[in-house]
């Protein structure tokens, strides 16, 4: 039983619309990170509690997933999986 589709082959276009979209998520990865230390920064600088930016150590994180939110099939250039929106996790 075929869990996932065979990839798709790549064309000259599909790698450039993929590397295109690579430097896209990499610009707005970048760019939410300087904005959380900007703010973070800013409110260090005023004397703000650092608690009240809702930015929580990873360690302090607990409970349990129950949904899922997104999800994306890796095999076919990262496209959304729509039946998977909502869906309770077991």
């Amino acid at each position: 039983m075929d869990i996932a589709r065979p990839p798709l082959e790549p064309t000259a276009v599909t790698v450039a619309h993929d590397r295109a979209r690579i430097r896209y998520a990499v610009l707005g990865a970048s760019a939410l990170l300087a904005g959380v230390w900007i703010a973070w920064l800013g409110a260090w600088l005023l004397g703000w509690p650092l608690d009240d930016l809702g930015i929580v150590p990873r360690h302090l994180l607990i409970g349990r997933a129950h949904h899922i939110l997104v999800s994306a099939d890796i095999t076919a250039r990262w496209l959304p999986r729509g039946d998977r929106f909502g869906k309770r996790i077991e």
